[in-house]
């Protein structure tokens, strides 16, 4: 994982100028959506994919792409959801404090089969969720966004 700027859309190293609580953590293929979401007025904490082999199977992977959310935004802000992905919400911690996080996930058992990798996979999804983001109106989403009373960041 890597920080990354959503406002200036670069990787964070020692010598970038923005403050350390804008940045957020992201896996470098999940660069794409959190550039997305921020185009449309939502802003991740953290997006990042993640996946490893079945103990049951050598050919089966696990595959999780994983976003956090910075706020806690509606649940329908993006309309119908593409397929496979699903909103999370965590509303208190272990220690019950409230938390407004929202979660927006995939998940899915990968079978290698040898015509695609689970790298392969993993980027197909990716590809696939921000041509999706990229179907949404920024505009809309936006005005929708300030209707319930929050602030977009740009």
């Amino acid at each position: 994982m890597s920080l990354y700027c959503l406002k200036h859309k670069v990787f964070a190293y020692k010598n970038h100028k923005c403050s350390p609580l804008s940045l957020i953590s992201i896996t470098h293929e999940c660069r794409g959506i959190a550039n997305k979401l921020y185009d449309l007025g939502v802003e991740p904490l953290s997006v990042a994919h993640f996946t490893h082999p079945s103990t049951d199977s050598m050919y089966e992977h696990y595959i999780n792409v994983c976003i956090e959310l910075r706020k806690g935004y509606p649940k329908n802000i993006l309309g119908d959801l593409y397929t496979g992905w699903h909103f999370y919400t965590e509303t208190v911690s272990s220690d019950h404090i409230p938390l407004p996080l929202l979660v927006l996930s995939y998940s899915e058992t990968f079978v290698w089969l040898s015509y695609e990798t689970v790298e392969e996979r993993v980027l197909q999804i990716i590809k696939d969720f921000v041509l999706y983001l990229e179907s949404r109106d920024p505009e809309a989403t936006r005005a929708l966004l300030k209707l319930a009373g929050f602030e977009i960041g740009q």
